[in-house]
Formats: C-alpha cells, structure tokens, sequence
C-alpha cells in the first residue's frame, strides 16, 4: 500500500512539476500539442517573446492502436491531477507512509559499486527520531518483508533505521545519477520492437521522466531558474517520449491503485485516520473508472506472456 500510494503522489507531483518547471509558452505550446485536446489547465493568455516552437509531446501515442484511449485518459489525468495530489498528500503525510527503512550505506543488488562516500551537503540525510508511530511501521515491516507479487520481491531486509520522506522529498541534489540510468536502459529495459517490450520501456522512462521533473521543480523551486530552464529542454522537452511516457506510468499507478482498492481501503496503516481518506480518493473518477484503461489494457497480457513471463519478472 506505501508503494501505491507514494508511487500515485510521485506520478502526481511529477505532472504538475513538468508544467511548473516550463517557461509558460512552452506550457501553452505543450496543450496545444496534445492530439485532441483543448489547453483547459493552461493560460493561452501568457505571451512571452521567446516564444519556444511547439513540441508534439504524444508522437508514440498517435502511433500505437490504443492512441484514442491514451487521448481519454491524457484528458482524465490533466482534469483531475491536481485534486488527486492535494488528496493524496493528505494521506501521505501519515507516518506509515512518511517512514521507510533503508540501509544507505548497503551496495546496489542489481550494480556493485565501490563505496564513496558523498561529500555533497545536499546528499546528507538524518534518520528520523523514533517514536510510537515508528515502532508500529517497523513491527509491520518486519512481518510483510517477504512479501511477492507476480515473482516479484523484497530483497532489502528492513533495517532499525528510518527516514522521514516529507523531510527529504524528491529534489536536487546536485548526484549526477547518468550511469544509474544508462545501466537502467541498456541492460533493464528491452531491446526490439515488440509491443511487450515497448510497454515495459515506456513504463521505465515514465519513471525517469518524473524523477526527472522533480529535480527541475527543486530547481526552479530554489530560484535557479536559469538552470531550471536548461535542464527542463535536456531532459523533458528534449526527451523524445519523456512527457508521454510519464503520463503512461501513471496511468499505470491508477490502474493498480483501482485494481487492489478493497484491499487499500480495508488496510490497517497503523492510523485509523487514515482509511476514510483512502476510501474518498478510492471514489474519485480518475481512479474508479475506466478512462485510464489504455496502458493496462494489455500490460497484463504482455506480463503473462509466454515468451515475456520470465524476462518481466527477471527484470
């Protein structure tokens, strides 16, 4: 239930921070682009004299079988994000879902590197003081660690150690995470043009492109707009498939949180404050019904493939 939730914000924010870190033409030129839609949460009134040329952000959408439904549910997400996040936040501020345990000092499973340590002040995180609510998160951890879900599992043991994801959210940094990320796309994701391939990839950039996003909102956030501004072009603007694929990965992240929503809603997370909130975002249009079908449409199909199955889950 954490990862839904904190993978629904993280979607969310990353939404709203790709049009918050664009000069404001570029947001004009950004709703102008998208293939059948009008530019209802964008001010075509902004003029500015460096205006930057229109992007076509939905190219891959217009080109695959599923580009009317991936239209609907482009149009779902631009109406709804906003009142999603704010509610959404509401529940994430909760401590189940504001502590997480981590060993920072552990190597990577997947790429073995030599320990540095970082020298970046920026880079420092402080575990969070314990508490009642801390001791509730970590007995349930230490109980649902082995968790599986369609072959996949935990293979960091939770630690005593925890963090407090409100004190240090998605920012910059100043890491330069470029050899994570070619290591993520040149030996994670697929080769080939094959439909199950392109959806596990488009869910990987998706990924990318919202991390991505905050990093440029922190920016801009933290009055660097010059940056911000260079490093928006570099890695969304100029990312072919990075905007369309973010709002692939999220739709994705809405299925999954409709798919297991009794199960969200009946969850004990350690507050019973919490699951009145689960149960009114639970009955919000974007997450009950089907407009943002088209990503999972076939998703399952391709995970269950017989020649994908074990690749998916190896992966």
């Amino acid at each position: 239930p954490m990862a839904w939730w904190r993978g629904m914000l993280a979607c969310a924010f990353a939404l709203q921070a790709a049009a918050a870190a664009s000069p404001a033409a570029s947001r004009v030129a950004h709703a102008r682009a998208r293939p059948g839609l009008k530019p209802s949460r964008i001010s075509a009134s902004v003029v500015e004299k460096d205006v930057l040329p229109a992007v076509d952000w939905f190219t891959g959408f217009k080109q695959s079988s599923r580009a009317t439904q991936f239209g609907i549910g482009v149009d779902a997400i631009d109406r709804q994000v906003d009142m999603v996040s704010e509610m959404v936040g509401h529940i994430t501020a909760y401590p189940f879902f504001r502590l997480y345990s981590v060993d920072m000092l552990a190597s990577c499973a997947y790429m073995p590197q030599e320990f540095e340590e970082c020298d970046l002040a920026e880079c420092e995180c402080l575990p969070a003081d314990e508490d009642d609510a801390m001791q509730c998160v970590a007995d349930r951890d230490k109980k649902e660690h082995e968790f599986a879900l369609d072959g996949w599992s935990r293979w960091d043991m939770p630690t005593d150690v925890y963090y407090d994801l409100q004190e240090y959210p998605e920012a910059y940094t100043k890491y330069n995470g470029t050899q994570i990320w070619d290591f993520i796309h040149h030996k994670i994701c697929f080769r080939g043009q094959a439909e199950w391939k392109r959806d596990f990839n488009r869910a990987v950039s998706g990924l990318h492109a919202a991390v991505s996003a905050h990093v440029v909102r922190s920016m801009h956030e933290n009055g660097d707009e010059e940056m911000a501004l260079e490093e928006y072009r570099r890695r969304i603007r100029e990312r072919p498939g990075a905007v369309e694929n973010l709002y692939f990965t999220a739709m994705i992240v809405i299925n999954a949180c409709n798919s297991a929503s009794e199960r969200l809603a009946a969850y004990d997370y350690c507050d019973a404050g919490v699951n009145p909130l689960v149960e009114e975002v639970l009955q919000v249009p974007l997450l009950c019904g089907g407009c943002v079908g088209a990503a999972q449409d076939r998703l399952q199909m391709h995970a269950q493939f017989q020649g994908g199955a074990g690749l998916w889950q190896g992966r």
